[in-house]
């Protein structure tokens, strides 16, 4: 699988020209999980990676990078560093049942894919992870974001989930003379999670001089000297900073001219039981792209990652393939800074276990 492509051509002769291609569309955690799993099951095929850009990002652990320049240079790595596969540098913009076209006008043809292209955070613009393609210009996009937090006095976050909570708590914590506040549309915190959860996040945040505010829409002005913030209560509030997190929204454009029976009311791709687009043999979809009906987190990821990549080997075996069993329940690991946070599992509360994450966000895990 780990082949540059002089040894691959000849590994390809050798085998008799009937080397599969696999494709992953899509460099992100997804990526990093099936990459893994590649490796430790062995696969005999040519494997290539589509992405827009040279690098990939822990998004999750993007948000500490902002108030920690030293921890923010762990958490992106070169492609080329980390595998030695083929990289092509583009975006898929049309999927056919054995072809990618790709943004720079390639037809890229495939035995197997898997679609890892996951999600952005609605309304993050300033910060999306596509918005730059060389690490070099991403890493200093965020220390310039980095830098405004710093000079900044008001920093506002608009949205109560996960993303919105644990990015007020990390500034409030690393800049406690800052005036943070946190604007949330519900009327409580982390509404994925049961209501002790949200009401812990709370109490952090309020121990952390958060000022949270519930139940309120929010418009943002853009004005000389900063930012004005329009509550629909007709409440104005100015500050210097406006991050919105308002829930995210699944990358599956290039599904919609050929598959568009394959994509439901939430922007996800229909799968069957093994992971695979629906009625589709040879094209997996993991992670955030799918519509298994799991919470949508990193750990759980790994587990689909695992699963396809069994699969397709057992396609290429001609052996039985296994069914994906999605884990019922509420999950969930919220870090508020690094001394607080909420580790939710399906039978419970366990937030010590929080302490495993806070150590480097797992970074170190994702780049094995």
């Amino acid at each position: 699988m780990y082949l540059q492509s002089g040894i691959l051509q000849k590994f390809y002769n050798r085998k008799g020209g009937n080397l599969k291609r696999l494709v992953i569309f899509g460099a992100g955690i997804a990526c990093l999980d099936v990459m893994r799993h590649l490796k430790k099951n062995g696969l005999d095929a040519e494997v290539v990676i589509v992405d827009p850009k040279d690098y990939v990002e822990i998004p999750y652990a993007a948000l500490r990078a902002l108030v920690d320049p030293e921890f923010g240079k762990k958490i992106r790595r070169k492609i080329s560093d980390l595998y030695e596969c083929r990289h092509i540098q583009a975006k898929l913009v049309e999927l056919k049942t054995n072809c990618g076209i790709l943004d720079n006008g390639e037809q890229l043809y495939f035995d197997f894919a898997v679609l890892a292209t996951g999600s952005q955070v609605r309304g993050f613009y300033n910060l999306k992870v596509n918005s730059r393609r060389n690490i070099k210009e991403r890493e200093i996009e965020w220390e310039s974001e980095a830098e405004k937090i710093f000079k900044a006095k008001d920093v506002a976050v608009v949205g109560g989930g996960p993303i919105g909570v644990e990015l007020a708590a990390e500034i409030a914590e690393t800049f406690p003379d800052k005036n943070i506040t946190l604007i949330h549309s519900g009327n409580r915190l982390l509404e994925a999670l049961p209501p002790a959860a949200g009401v812990k996040a709370s109490k952090i945040l309020k121990l952390l001089n958060v000022n949270v505010i519930f139940n309120e829409l929010a418009e943002i002005n853009e004005g000389d000297s900063g930012k004005m913030i329009v509550l629909n209560s007709g409440r104005k509030l100015n500050t210097d900073i406006v991050y919105m997190s308002i829930g995210n929204e699944n990358n599956i454009e290039y599904v919609r001219e050929n598959f568009p029976l394959h994509v439901n009311d939430q922007k996800q791709i229909i799968v069957d039981d093994y992971l695979r687009m629906n009625n589709v043999m040879n094209i997996w979809a993991v992670g955030d792209v799918n519509n298994v009906p799991e919470i949508k987190l990193g750990a759980l990821i790994d587990f689909q990652a695992a699963n396809a990549v069994k699969n397709i080997i057992a396609e290429l075996s001609g052996k039985k393939m296994k069914k994906y069993k999605p884990l019922k329940g509420a999950l969930g690991f919220v870090t508020l800074g690094r001394q607080y946070g909420i580790a939710q599992l399906p039978f419970g509360r366990f937030d010590l276990l929080i302490k495993l994450k806070q150590k480097d966000l797992f970074v170190s895990k994702q780049f094995k």
